[in-house]
């Protein structure tokens, strides 16, 4: 009798710990979706900014810059963008083509994007 409930409980056990398993792993490819599908749409919001394209002119790739920068700095960097003035010296120095980051003293994502400029070139993650 003993025998069978040990039994009987450690495949109760067994059942509660493969269906935990289960779920978390439909729970992390939940989540992985919604992600990729939040970055697409981030993706399209950034291209209605002047900023897809100052990342672009300074070599960085926005695929890269949408994945690792957090969503929080990327919304600020738009916010920055889109309260800006100076979008004719903007719009200037972009249709020159390639930019360096001691180049976009203009503009009011000037810090963080030549931090991210920055460690780009030496391989090295921002951290927001």
């Amino acid at each position: 009798m003993t025998s069978a409930v040990s039994l009987i409980s450690a495949a109760l056990l067994l059942l509660a710990l493969a269906l935990f398993t289960f779920l978390l792993m439909a729970a992390i490819v939940f989540n992985f979706k919604a992600g990729i599908r939040y970055r697409k749409a981030l993706a399209r919001q950034l291209e209605n900014f002047r900023l897809s394209k100052m990342l672009t002119a300074l070599g960085i790739d926005i695929d890269e810059y949408l994945s690792t920068e957090r969503v929080v700095d990327i919304h600020t960097h738009m916010q920055r963008c889109g309260a800006c003035e100076n979008v004719g010296e903007c719009d200037e120095r972009l249709a020159g083509g390639k930019l360096t980051d001691d180049d976009i003293g203009f503009c009011n994502n000037e810090e963080s994007l030549q931090q991210i400029a920055r460690a780009r070139a030496t391989g090295k993650p921002t951290g927001g």
